[in-house]
């Protein structure tokens, strides 16, 4: 059998390994991996690379685990790589994970619905294609989604409470001049659903 060669880093204390998945055990991993209380789950995604995940990014990741000390917290993303990246986490016994994840793993592991959604997929794979990096992150969102449910978070979105068992939270970018603003959605127009809680 040939194998389809995935790179998988999980940060076990100090200790990195690397598993190599053929496309069919990609499913046995997350089972694994992923929390029986699907509500303790919380999946997000990074595209940009390793040197822009700086310091706000952790304070994502530590509010995550102030609030739901219990989470698993998945990272799906084709650049993080880096060794030592999350090892103080899982030093002190939090559930942190980075997968690696491409368009081309994505249709080899199967991560489609039926043929359209495939055909799809293979067409924001085209290197001629503007903003794929964008389209990665909402297919992959809603993928998992709903394969998997739970939560998905975007990764500059700081959690000051715990969440409620359904949430959909969404933002509204506001452009004033040079500053650009945040506030909770309240008007028509273009949105961004940063966090989307829910169930399978």
């Amino acid at each position: 059998m040939t194998l389809q060669y995935a790179f998988i880093t999980i940060c076990f204390l100090n200790d990195i390994f690397i598993i190599i998945l053929d496309n069919n055990s990609i499913q046995r991993l997350f089972t694994r991996i992923i929390p029986s209380n699907s509500f303790d789950l919380f999946w997000t995604v990074w595209n940009l690379g390793k040197a822009t995940f700086r310091e706000r990014r952790l304070i994502v990741i530590d509010s995550i685990f102030m609030h739901h000390p219990q989470a698993t917290v998945i990272i799906l993303s084709p650049s993080l790589n880096c060794i030592n990246l999350f090892a103080s986490y899982r030093s002190h016994g939090y559930q942190i994970y980075c997968v690696h994840i491409s368009f081309e793993r994505s249709i080899e592991w199967k991560r489609y619905l039926n043929f359209p959604s495939k055909e799809f997929l293979t067409h924001l794979n085209a290197s001629s294609h503007t903003n794929s990096y964008l389209h990665m992150n909402n297919y992959v969102n809603v993928m998992y989604l709903y394969l998997y449910g739970e939560t998905h978070i975007d990764i500059d979105v700081i959690i000051l409470q715990p969440l409620s068992a359904y949430a959909f939270i969404e933002l509204d970018r506001l452009d004033s001049g040079n500053d650009c603003s945040w506030c909770l959605k309240n008007r028509s127009g273009l949105c961004m659903a940063t966090i989307i809680r829910s169930k399978i």
